[in-house]
């Protein structure tokens, strides 16, 4: 049953569009719809096509079989990306902390592998070599890992 809603989930969009083009073709021929109607019916199209491609399962959520998968996350490194500011002579240095996430099932039938980058905060030093500071260590990510699904 996972499996089929899943797989409904997946191709919800196309019998949707397909269906709902059917309709206005068939109210615009028999009349009942006319010219000045039209962009009301295609705003209204265009926000069936969004709401059904929400509804689409994420390959990092769901498995193909249609079980949420058991992730494991493991940080790799931090990098770091320096910009000047020409104006005043101030740089600022990003950084990137790299999760990976292992996601496998009870029966280890399906699993899948993939790269999370995450914020790590940022150091700021004017003209005047003032320091601020705000990192964010990756210790704080796998502590709280609700902070890594969002």
């Amino acid at each position: 049953m996972k499996k089929f809603m899943y797989i409904l989930r997946k191709w919800l969009f196309i019998p949707a569009i397909l269906l709902f083009l059917v309709l206005l073709i068939l109210l615009r021929v028999f009349g009942i719809i006319d010219e000045s109607n039209m962009l009301i019916y295609a705003m209204l199209f265009a926000m069936v096509v969004y709401i059904t491609l929400l509804l689409r399962p994420k390959k990092t959520v769901y498995a193909k079989n249609g079980e949420k998968w058991i992730k494991k996350y493991v940080y790799d490194s931090t990098s770091e990306e320096v910009k000047i500011n020409k104006k005043d002579n101030s740089t600022t240095t990003y950084f990137t902390h790299h999760f990976t996430v292992k996601c496998t099932l009870n029966d280890n039938k399906y699993s899948y592998e993939y790269d999370l980058p995450k914020n790590g905060g940022y150091l700021k030093k004017d003209k005047d070599n003032k320091e601020l500071s705000k990192k964010i260590p990756y210790k704080l990510y796998l502590k709280d890992l609700s902070k890594m699904e969002n």
